[in-house]
């Protein structure tokens, strides 16, 4: 929510779609900020997964198909550090616009970056010994479970 700020308006709807759910498994939230427009959506009853993230600009979009592998390559019995450790298998893609009017076509492919957990824990290590910064500050923590908690409201517009 720190990224721009805490959002001017934004609107939050859930539901139970599947037979017999006893939690909500679908939601969108919209959330706008000044000259920006934040969807977040998920559901749990869909036959095919959603792109991960995708980004849309005047002058294109960006589409990212995978979650962080990391979970996963544990699951299977690899360990961080090791060969592949972190990476997606599929790339994302960045499709261009020339001029933010002519569609593009083709896609580039956008290979991603190792991602590796154990970062955020030696910051925390560090900084709870004194050598460095809290990765997450307070008033993330506080901002963050302000946000999922007027998103669990049956109001859940602002």
């Amino acid at each position: 929510m720190l990224q721009w700020g805490w959002p001017r308006r934004w609107f939050v709807q859930r539901a139970r779609l599947r037979p017999g759910a006893v939690a909500d498994d679908w939601f969108v939230a919209t959330l706008d900020y000044d000259g920006l427009c934040v969807t977040l959506q998920a559901c749990m009853a869909s036959a095919r997964p959603a792109p991960r993230w995708v980004i849309h600009g005047t002058l294109g979009s960006y589409v990212a198909h995978e979650w962080d592998p990391q979970e996963t390559q544990l699951k299977a019995g690899a360990r961080p550090g090791e060969a592949g450790w972190g990476w997606l298998a599929r790339p994302g893609e960045l499709w261009l616009s020339p001029d933010g009017v002519t569609a593009p076509s083709v896609p580039q492919p956008v290979p991603g970056c190792a991602g590796d957990y154990r970062m955020f824990y030696a910051q925390l290590r560090d900084a709870l010994a004194g050598r460095g910064d809290v990765p997450v500050s307070g008033a993330q923590i506080r901002q963050t479970m302000r946000a999922l908690a007027m998103g669990c409201q049956d109001d859940a517009s602002m």
